[in-house]
């Protein structure tokens, strides 16, 4: 509320083509995806981050620092829904009032006891606003490992609740969302000022003379600018100044291609189908001069408030059952898109309704009084009137479905995620260059969006041309979008054994992210919710233990050495731990830290067979650090200053028979040979999805006869390569049906030749030969 106040004053006194351009700034800020802006900030205050310390740190103060961080973060990201609040507020009411009071007393006076005061309907609203969509707001919590209310419930959904139990939890923050909007709403109808987006010479321009105020003076144009450069300049600046590596703009769009196109095509979709619910909602209510208008509207804004969590098991429920064809939910967009449109519907109903307001209502009147029925006034004088509206709230809607987490985790189809997801799941890596790439590309193309959502909403005029060319190119890319979207084929063979489910009982899985064999033959797994379960090499289950401590964050490694030991990499605690086959804990070493021996976040840990144990880790040092039998550090190596060697979030590692260390360099794309002292012995793989290529190698194991089977997180599949580096095939493609995978994290070879694939997003173990 304090970052959006003054700039509020300056959008509410600038004009003409500058009012286009301060709201298109502001727009670009709250349209920003939330993890992108989220990401910004953590590379800015994280490790070896510019402004170090600027913010709580998680491992500092704990979850209390977690909840403060990520606070912080969505006041910067959210002040501009208050500004665009208040600007409105302010033209019909507070500047009223400020004229008044400065006549007697100073500006500073005339805005603080005059002008505010007479803003408290628009304050209250802001408020209701901004705290109902941060109670539901995922990402940002999410990246900075806060325990909030939002992050618990799709953990409880990933756990696989059943669907009344996460309906019950939904309607605690639901109910309270509910009052939230109904105050919002409550606030903007008492205040009778809400006419228009643009009042009598607001947003859709006019005559008058220039608004005076505190935010039309040079001061006021500085203290806006100031915010405006500290909570969205700063972190994207600080972000692109991040990139180590300049050709990642080319990787970056070589290995999200498909990604781009499917979040353009289904944004541009859900915007299509929910500009049609806007239409008819308010558009036809006007013209028919029915109570529709206002129905629609308010159911639009009830689902709203609907976490997105519930809205996708809502449409899991419904879309993914018996008796439905199931080409419709797996291999199409149309039920992800549908879920989007519950989503953001009320955004574009609330820019329709607010540019149409009820400077109408004489139009309408006199057009039904010359014979026209509720048809020919929608068609003839309300779409070519508000056409740069719905433009506008058109282009509002498709940013955010692009970027939509939660309803796009639940719902899409495999292989389908677009962007939002993948961007997400790649920003726990660290400084990733290919993720930097990525999301300064999707702030670009959202700014000039944006720029222009204002031109459209402040000068609609003479715009009809632009915007019926428009919305042609907009359908042949939703085409395209779509037709990316459909199923593939299945390479190669059938897995001979598939066992494991959803769930949190024994042998189920939620979200597995790391396996091993152990000599005998077992296989040990652990998956989102910390635990360690041991299976016999036919995939029963036997036993399962806990981690220590799991409310930070869960291990992404774990390995068996020619003792049976099980080791451990606790990835959000900064150690190992290693327990012996039964779960029994035998040791532990590490702490967080950067100097030798200290881990940022360890994630796979292996050992020689002289018994010395080499430790993987990324989040600032991206290394891997070597250590006696005793656990006492002896080096590291693969840092940044290696040249060739420095690696970027080493995934996994394994020996090979002649003592070489292979690592999956997940950022690189490729896997790396090092001797035992950490000299580079050579490279294999390059960033792409052809034979040969890489994308976001997690996890790999070197067969009998010498070869390599890579897992690829990326690819979805499984990479079969020989020594010169030469694929020799691939296994798996994108799916949930058996031998599709959906983000796989390991593989593991056991005693008999078979071939274990963690299907982690499809929560199994897929066992070939």
């Amino acid at each position: 509320m304090l970052l959006g106040l003054w700039p509020a004053a300056v959008l509410a006194s600038v004009r003409g083509g500058w009012r286009a351009v301060v709201t298109g700034l502001f727009l670009a800020g709250l349209l920003t995806p939330p993890q992108v802006y989220a990401y910004a900030w953590e590379v800015a205050t994280g490790p070896r981050g510019p402004f170090e310390g600027l913010l709580p740190a998680t491992t500092a103060l704990g979850a209390t620092g977690s909840v403060v961080r990520a606070g912080l973060i969505s006041a910067g990201w959210l002040w501009p829904i208050v500004a665009l609040i208040i600007a409105t507020g302010w033209r019909y009411a507070g500047r009223p009032a400020y004229m008044l009071a400065i006549l007697d007393t100073t500006s500073t006076r005339a805005f603080l006891r005059a002008a505010l005061p007479s803003l408290r309907n628009y304050l209250a609203a802001s408020a209701c606003v901004v705290f109902a969509v941060t109670l539901i707001e995922y990402p940002i919590p999410h990246l900075a490992m806060a325990r909030v209310w939002a992050t618990e419930l799709l953990l409880l959904v990933d756990a696989g609740a059943p669907a009344g139990q996460v309906i019950r939890m939904t309607g605690q923050v639901l109910a309270l969302a509910v009052v939230l909007a109904g105050a919002a709403g409550w606030c903007a109808w008492s205040s009778r000022q809400w006419q228009s987006l643009g009042g009598d010479e607001g947003l859709a321009g006019g005559g008058g003379s220039p608004a005076r105020g505190p935010g039309s003076g040079w001061i006021g144009c500085g203290v806006a600018a100031g915010v405006w450069l500290l909570t969205v300049g700063l972190p994207l600046v600080v972000l692109a100044t991040s990139m180590r590596n300049r050709g990642a703009w080319g990787q970056a769009l070589r290995l999200f291609a498909r990604e781009w196109k499917v979040s353009l095509g289904v944004g541009l979709l859900a915007a299509v189908l929910t500009l049609s619910l806007a239409v008819f909602t308010v558009l036809l209510g006007k013209a028919a001069c029915s109570r529709w208008a206002t129905c629609g509207a308010l159911l639009c804004v009830l689902v709203a408030v609907v976490p997105p969590a519930a809205v996708g098991v809502g449409f899991i429920t419904v879309y993914n059952r018996h008796g439905l064809p199931g080409w419709l939910y797996d291999h199409t967009p149309l039920v992800w898109s549908l879920g989007l449109v519950a989503r953001y519907a009320a955004v574009a109903v609330a820019v329709v309704w607010l540019a149409v307001g009820r400077q109408i209502v004489s139009t309408v009147e006199q057009a039904r009084s010359d014979g026209a029925g509720s048809i020919g006034v929608l068609a003839y004088i309300l779409l070519p009137m508000f056409a740069p509206a719905l433009a506008a709230a058109g282009l509002i809607v498709a940013v955010l479905a692009m970027f939509e987490v939660v309803v796009t985790h639940l719902v899409s189809p495999v292989g389908s995620q677009g962007l939002s997801l993948t961007l997400l799941n790649h920003m726990h890596y660290g400084r990733d260059d290919v993720v930097i790439a990525t999301s300064l590309t999707a702030c670009g193309a959202g700014l000039v969006l944006t720029l222009l959502c204002g031109w459209l909403l402040v000068r609609p005029g003479g715009r009809r041309r632009m915007i019926g060319k428009a919305v042609s190119l907009c359908a042949g890319l939703v085409m395209t979008g779509v037709g990316g979207c459909g199923g593939h084929e299945l390479e190669g063979r059938r897995p001979v054994l598939v066992f494991g489910e959803k769930g949190l009982g024994p042998g189920q899985f939620v979200y597995p992210r790391a396996l091993a064999t152990a000599p005998d033959g077992r296989l040990f797994v652990v998956d989102m919710f910390a635990r360690i379960q041991r299976f016999n090499a036919d995939g029963e289950y036997e036993l399962a233990w806990r981690m220590p401590e799991w409310e930070a964050g869960k291990p992404t490694g774990i390995s068996v050495d020619d003792r049976g030991r099980v080791l451990v990499a606790d990835t959000h605690y900064h150690r190992v731990v290693i327990f012996d086959r039964n779960g029994k804990e035998s040791a532990r070493f590490g702490s967080y830290g950067e100097q030798l021996g200290q881990f940022t976040y360890p994630t796979s840990v292996a050992v020689d067979r002289e018994g010395f144990l080499y430790v993987s880790e990324y989040g600032g040092n991206d290394r891997i650090t070597r250590f006696t039998p005793d656990f006492e550090p002896i080096a590291a190596f693969g840092t940044a200053d290696s040249g060739p060697a420095a690696l970027s979030r080493p995934q996994s590692m394994t020996f090979d028979s002649d003592g070489s260390l292979w690592v999956a360099d997940a950022c690189h794309h490729r896997l790396c040979r090092f001797s035992r002292e950490g000299r580079l012995l050579g490279t294999l793989g390059t960033a792409g999805r052809g034979p040969g290529q890489l994308q976001y190698p997690y996890d790999l194991a070197i067969a009998g006869d010498g070869t390599l089977l890579v897992c690829e997180y990326g690819n979805n599949r499984i990479q079969r390569f020989d020594r010169q580096g030469h694929s020799l095939g691939t296994w798996g493609t994108a799916g949930r049906r058996v031998g599709s995978l959906a983000s796989p994290w390991g593989v593991a070879l056991g005693a008999d030749g078979r071939v274990y694939v963690l299907d982690a997003g499809n929560h199994r173990v897929q066992v070939l030969r």
